[in-house]
C-alpha cells in the first residue's frame, strides 16, 4: 500500500506533514500501534501510479506496477474474508466501519475505534503475511475488466460493509476518474529486475 510521505515526495519532491491522528482511538490498540506511522494515500485514481512509477523506478533501479487480479487472489488466500471465515471482523482484523453485531456503524467508526484510514499495517497480517488486504483502502489492479475495460479495485476499505468485504469482491471504476477517500494503490515490483 502506498503511504502518503513516499508518494508526495516522488510526485513533487516535498514531504507532507505528519498525518492527523484518528479522531477516535481504540482503547484496545497497543502502544506500538499508536506510534506515528503513515496512512495510505487516499483519493487516487487508477492512473495515479504513473506519477510515482518513474520516480520509484529511478530511485530503486527496479520496475514497479499495480498487482494483477491473479496476484491479489494468491495474496488474499482462500478464505471467505481477508481475515478468515467468520463475520463480523474482530477489532484487530482490520479497519472497517462495522459494529460487533455485524451492522454498519452510523458514526463510521466500527469496532476498531478509528474513523477514516488507519496507519498502514496497524492490524494483523493475513496467514501469508500480507497487511491491509481488507479494511483501510480498496486498491486498483493492473488488469482491467475484460468485458468493459473498466478498472478493477480489490480489497475492502474502512468505508465498506459485509457485501464488499469478501476476499473475492471486485469493484469497478473508470480509470480516469479521481479516487475516493477510501481507495488507493499497492505497488508490486516486477520480478527479474
Amino acid at each position: 500500500m502506498v503511504e502518503q510521505r513516499p508518494f508526495k515526495a516522488l510526485v513533487d519532491g516535498s514531504s507532507p506533514s505528519q498525518p492527523t491522528p484518528p479522531k477516535q482511538a481504540s482503547a484496545n490498540l497497543s502502544a506500538a500501534r499508536r506510534t506515528p506511522r503513515l496512512h495510505p494515500t487516499p483519493l487516487l485514481a487508477r492512473h495515479a501510479w504513473v506519477r510515482i512509477r518513474s520516480g520509484l523506478t529511478a530511485k530503486t533501479g527496479k520496475e514497479w506496477r499495480l498487482p494483477l487480479n491473479s496476484e491479489w487472489d494468491a495474496a488474499v488466500g482462500n478464505t471467505k474474508y481477508p481475515w478468515g471465515e467468520y463475520y463480523p471482523p474482530h477489532w484487530d482484523d482490520g479497519n472497517y466501519k462495522i459494529l460487533e453485531d455485524g451492522a454498519g456503524d452510523p458514526k463510521q467508526i466500527g469496532v476498531d475505534g478509528i474513523l477514516g484510514t488507519a496507519p498502514v499495517a496497524s492490524f494483523n497480517a493475513n496467514a501469508l503475511g500480507f497487511y491491509d488486504l481488507g479494511g483501510n483502502a480498496t486498491e486498483w489492479m493492473w488488469d482491467p475488466d475484460e468485458k468493459t475495460g473498466e478498472g478493477i479495485m480489490r480489497g475492502s476499505s474502512w468505508f465498506n460493509y459485509e457485501g464488499l468485504s469478501f476476499s473475492a469482491s471486485r469493484q469497478k471504476g473508470r480509470r480516469e476518474v479521481s479516487g475516493w477517500s477510501h481507495n488507493g494503490i499497492r505497488l508490486v515490483r516486477k520480478s527479474g529486475r
